[in-house]
């Protein structure tokens, strides 16, 4: 997933070499406990920060996550994915 994203985080696009300490997350779109097929596919995970990460959860909690959900925290937080 790191690689995918270019180890950047997909919401406020913070990446190495920024001058700042960087802990990613990969982040499922699709929740861990309730999609086990989807666990390991790496088009399910987005990079966020942990910043970034947190404050998802912190909205929407950890369980039922979609692709609606992240697509509206990102339209409200920052980057529009496809």
């Amino acid at each position: 997933v790191f690689s995918k994203d270019n180890y950047t985080c997909q919401c406020c696009g913070i990446h190495s070499g920024c001058g700042k300490s960087l802990v990613l997350n990969a982040h499922h779109i699709y929740n861990w406990k309730d999609n086990p097929k989807l666990r390991y596919n790496v088009e399910n995970g987005i990079t966020l920060c942990s910043n970034c990460h947190v404050l998802f959860h912190k909205y929407y909690g950890k369980n039922n996550n979609t692709r609606d959900q992240l697509q509206q925290f990102l339209i409200e937080h920052g980057k529009k994915i496809c």
